[in-house]
């Protein structure tokens, strides 16, 4: 997966990598029980799934209904936002962030 990574997904990664986010690390492609996810950042108990074109969104919300289930936090981001603003992308990823803080 990460050879073959979206334009999308490398742009994100190459942010979260110059960040400083704390305590705080978001892996690429992590195995979160039996689902792979883009991006999942372990102590918050919160993934970022990126939603390419021609997804198939039954399978996505499958998968998030299970990830919730066992108490992990599903942020879908589409792809095409990533590559237009990143920067508000990274504001309500922040913004998610701070949500999933408070609830812990």
């Amino acid at each position: 997966l990460r050879r073959h990574s979206s334009e999308a997904h490398k742009a994100l990664a190459e942010r979260f990598a110059k960040a400083d986010l704390g305590r705080y690390k978001f892996t690429r492609h992590a195995v979160v029980g039996s689902a792979i996810v883009d991006f999942n950042c372990h102590n918050l108990g919160m993934a970022i799934a990126i939603d390419e074109e021609g997804q198939d969104d039954a399978i996505a919300k499958r998968r998030d209904k299970s990830l919730e289930a066992v108490g992990i936090r599903v942020m879908r981001i589409a792809a095409a936002d990533i590559l237009s603003d990143i920067d508000a992308v990274l504001a309500r990823i922040t913004a998610g962030m701070r949500l999933r803080i408070a609830d812990k």
